[in-house]
């Protein structure tokens, strides 16, 4: 189910990657990503033997990690980044890249409209309203800090949640 014109131009096993596949996508696409997945890292990028380290040390405080870990968030971040598509091409490309400490952005009501999640001081929900109504010709907010962000809100205390 791979688009002959990707598969016709490298190896299909290639067109599974994003990075290749995108630009043979024919519809609108905006991308919404963290440059650092919260999932991804500590499960498939950190080495099985420094998991544990990683969550109790390194994960609610970054500048924590150790040199090595740090190294790693930075190399992971800027790998993401550079995959993405260039200059809005084709232009109903749109995307939204920040340096938050989360995966499935789409899925936490706090993360669409969160001020704790700003680039360019928009919000997902307005840079990507911006996008699919056309509004905002730059199309592409992308913003990539040092080291992850934490981007939660803070944990309310029991009662104070209702419960």
């Amino acid at each position: 189910m791979l688009p002959s014109s990707c598969t016709s131009r490298m190896n299909p096993a290639l067109c599974f990657f994003p990075q290749n596949l995108q630009k043979y996508i024919k519809t609108p696409l905006f991308i919404l990503n963290s440059a650092y997945d919260s999932w991804q890292i500590p499960d498939t990028v950190i080495p099985f033997a420094g998991r544990v380290d990683f969550q109790k040390n390194c994960k609610t405080d970054f500048t924590k990690c150790s040199s090595d870990q740090q190294k790693m968030l930075r190399d992971f971040g800027a790998e993401l980044v550079s995959a993405l598509p260039k200059l809005y091409s084709p232009p109903q490309r749109g995307m939204f890249i920040n340096s938050c400490f989360m995966h499935c952005q789409t899925d936490h009501v706090f993360s669409w409209s969160s001020p704790l999640v700003l680039l360019n001081n928009k919000t997902i929900a307005k840079a990507f309203g911006d996008w699919f109504f056309e509004r905002d010709v730059s199309r592409e907010t992308v913003q990539i800090q040092d080291l992850p962000q934490n981007c939660h809100p803070p944990r309310q205390p029991a009662q104070e949640q209702g419960h």
